[in-house]
């Protein structure tokens, strides 16, 4: 296979340079996939997938499976295990740059296939008529009017970018918070809540009788800078947070993001026990809760601060989750 013994003369003489070893090897890759040799570069990544001595066959298995996924046609991404994807999701990345009638005949039958269509609705495609199993993650093909632009990650050719769109943060006021509260147990908004910022470094979690001023103060604070916010707003934030993950590690996606905090919404209502909820009800559900933001730290690499109050159960939770890089 000439491309391998390309690349191993590459890899030597990357090994040799201290400053520009995967300047070498990731020049030899791209130069390859603007030709359009997909074929070989595929073929040189099974091999490195199947032998990697060294970090740089590592990087360059890695480096492959981004740039096919991108750019490659749908017949060569479909090649990919996009759901054994190494470092990446594989399956997001074809998704952002790729339409749903390119790779759909091209997708068997299976998980891979509902993530990728699920992508292509975030990135507003409606596919409500495609033929979905909704009742896999209980979502709808296609975006409502009430839901949120989601913060979507935006995939580079040959590299990752590590930013969601950020969005602007409203004024704030200072609070002084109820001096005693009644807690209660709650499980499953608990659970459900906690899954929004899994592998966070602090999760603090607040279930109250009362207004979520009392269930901020159930986390031990005495008084806090708070932001009103919608349903639509607060949905957002949920689902972008899930979405990123901690910061020592890659998060589920802009797509499990959405169905996590979908699933918050439902719990925070009292109503997880009949999921999938319909989406008008979903809808419904954010416009009637009162949300609110609270004691956003700059410093904090990552945070989730929300609060919500449900008048009509007579009950509020709270969520403070940070990271830090």
């Amino acid at each position: 296979m000439k491309l391998w013994r390309t690349f191993e003369q590459t890899l030597a003489e990357a090994e040799a340079s201290e400053s520009w070893g995967w300047s070498l090897l990731g020049g030899l890759l791209e130069d390859h996939a603007k030709r359009g040799h997909w074929r070989e570069l595929l073929e040189l990544r099974n091999r490195l997938r199947q032998d990697c001595p060294t970090h740089w066959h590592g990087m360059a298995a890695d480096h492959i499976g981004l740039r096919v996924a991108h750019s490659a046609p749908a017949v060569w991404v479909a090649c990919l295990a996009l759901d054994d994807d190494g470092r990446y999701r594989l399956w997001e990345v074809a998704a952002s740059t790729h339409t749903w009638a390119e790779l759909a005949p091209h997708l068997p039958d299976g998980r891979t296939r509902l993530l990728v269509a699920y992508e292509r609705a975030l990135r507003g495609e409606d596919l409500s008529d495609a033929g979905l199993d909704t009742s896999v993650y209980g979502l709808p093909f296609a975006l409502q009017p009430w839901e949120p632009e989601y913060g979507l990650t935006v995939y580079l050719p040959s590299e990752v970018p590590g930013e969601y769109p950020q969005q602007p943060t409203p004024s704030s006021k200072l609070v002084t918070l109820p001096s005693s509260v009644e807690t209660i147990e709650d499980a499953s908004a608990r659970e459900a809540v906690l899954t929004l910022v899994e592998g966070y470094c602090e999760q603090r979690f607040a279930a109250v009788r009362g207004s979520a001023l009392a269930a901020i103060a159930g986390l031990g604070r005495l008084e806090a800078m708070i932001i009103e916010r919608t349903g639509t707003e607060t949905l957002g934030l949920m689902a972008d947070a899930a979405a990123g993950g901690p910061a020592n590690g890659a998060g589920p996606g802009s797509v499990m993001g959405r169905v996590r905090a979908w699933r918050a919404v439902a719990a925070l209502a009292g109503q997880l026990h009949r999921w999938p909820l319909a989406s008008e009800e979903v809808g419904a559900t954010l416009e009637r809760l009162d949300w609110l933001e609270f004691d956003l730290d700059e410093d904090d690499f990552l945070q989730l601060n929300v609060a919500v109050h449900d008048e009509r159960r007579g009950r509020s939770y709270a969520l403070a989750a940070w990271d830090t890089d």
